[in-house]
């Protein structure tokens, strides 16, 4: 190394070596670390979109059913309990095909993360005719997906009679204006139903993949809002 440049860099070490240490609050990139620690959490509720529980759609007046057992079933019993209810059976196929196996997966769902949320499979066996239900006589093959979870799952029968009022006075008129549009083609139209702990249909939904994740979620959201303000 050439001695000019030898002594230029002894100078400059020397020069270097007699500056005091920056402390450390002097820093920027510390008070940049800080700040991200800071910032970030502190704007992240603002960032997380929560959607709004779905608004009232009209009032589910009050509707009888029949259980497994042959007992009668009154809608009073769901008082407080917030619930999604869908129809299967010979009357609304092919329309309602698929609708007992996806309120089970629902009911399964909803069981094994613990919601607090109610499934009613309700079967429609001759009601057109008003004939008595089939009850005790539930086929073998449905009767054994009723599960044991606690009162959130009820697998039960519907007539015309029992039916009516909800049918013409809330899930039809979400679909058609006709009188005509009675329990069968409410039924057809293969959706399930979303309640809340007060009577109030909330919305109804298909019960195709992305139709369960959108019911599974709105009932936690409507079950959120009342909990919220302690209506529960």
């Amino acid at each position: 190394m050439p001695a000019d440049q030898s002594a230029a860099s002894s100078s400059q070490e020397a020069s270097t070596a007699g500056l005091p240490k920056q402390p450390w609050y002097r820093n920027p990139w510390i008070w940049g670390a800080i700040a991200g620690l800071i910032f970030v959490p502190a704007i992240r509720p603002f960032t997380r979109h929560i959607p709004d529980a779905p608004p009232v759609l009209t009032t589910v007046p009050q509707f009888d059913l029949v259980t497994e057992s042959g007992e009668p079933f009154s809608s009073e019993r769901l008082a407080t309990k917030v619930y999604v209810m869908g129809f299967y059976g010979d009357l609304c196929e092919p329309g309602c095909a698929g609708m007992l196996s996806a309120l089970q997966q629902l009911s399964a769902r909803f069981v094994r993360f613990e919601r607090g949320i109610t499934v009613l499979a309700v079967e429609l066996p001759g009601a057109v005719q008003g004939e008595p239900s089939k009850g005790p006589g539930l086929s073998p093959s449905t009767a054994v997906l009723t599960l044991d979870s606690g009162g959130s799952w009820f697998q039960l029968t519907g007539s015309k009679a029992g039916l009516d009022a909800l049918v013409g006075r809330a899930l039809a008129p979400q679909f058609s204006a006709q009188e005509a549009f009675g329990l069968a083609e409410v039924a057809g139209q293969g959706r399930s139903f979303l309640v809340d702990a007060f009577g109030k249909l909330r919305g109804h939904y298909a019960i195709d993949e992305s139709g369960l994740d959108e019911v599974y979620h709105r009932a936690q959201h409507v079950l959120r809002d009342h909990r919220i303000n302690n209506e529960l």
